[in-house]
């Protein structure tokens, strides 16, 4: 038998809310699809311009460094 109780509502129980994942659905669950539209693109820029902060750091590196870089296709 599960210890869950039966009217277990996932993002609501006390456990849900000491979990980072579990505060992130139980913010989300009301949000406007307009909003999560907005923090998706907000959150592929700011993976993008991790990317290419992350990009120019290699190759400043290879530019110092005796390896030779090898692409893999």
């Amino acid at each position: 038998m599960s210890d869950r109780p039966k009217n277990f509502v996932p993002g609501e129980a006390p456990d849900c809310m000491a979990c980072p994942i579990g505060l992130t659905f139980f913010a989300v669950r009301e949000v406007r699809p307009e909003v999560m539209e907005h923090l998706m693109k907000a959150g592929m820029e700011l993976f993008l311009a991790f990317k290419a902060f992350t990009d120019g750091a290699v190759d400043r590196m290879d530019r110092r460094s005796p390896l030779e870089r090898i692409e893999i296709d």
